[in-house]
């Protein structure tokens, strides 16, 4: 979402202001670039730690999204966890 609206607001910057295209078109390829490193980032660090920490973070991040779906109605919280992880 905050992605989306950077993009916007610099598209909109550039169109307020009557910028040319092509620092239009360097703006927003910055804020791309960011966004990329940003993740890419995030996923090194990530895949730096170890799995068990990993495996930690996973279950607790999608855990209670996955015992919560409709598709794993009647499925134990163990069978999930193994999924999760």
């Amino acid at each position: 979402m905050m992605q989306r609206d950077s993009i916007y607001a610099a598209s909109e910057f550039a169109a307020r202001n009557q910028l040319p295209v092509s620092i239009k078109e360097q703006m927003l390829s910055h804020f791309c670039l960011q966004f990329k490193t940003e993740g890419y980032n995030q996923k090194t660090m990530l895949n730096g730690l170890p799995k068990g920490i990993r495996s930690s973070i996973a279950y607790s991040l999608f855990f209670p999204i996955l015992r919560r779906a409709y598709l794993f109605h009647g499925v134990s919280n163990s069978f999930i966890a193994e999924l999760v992880i």
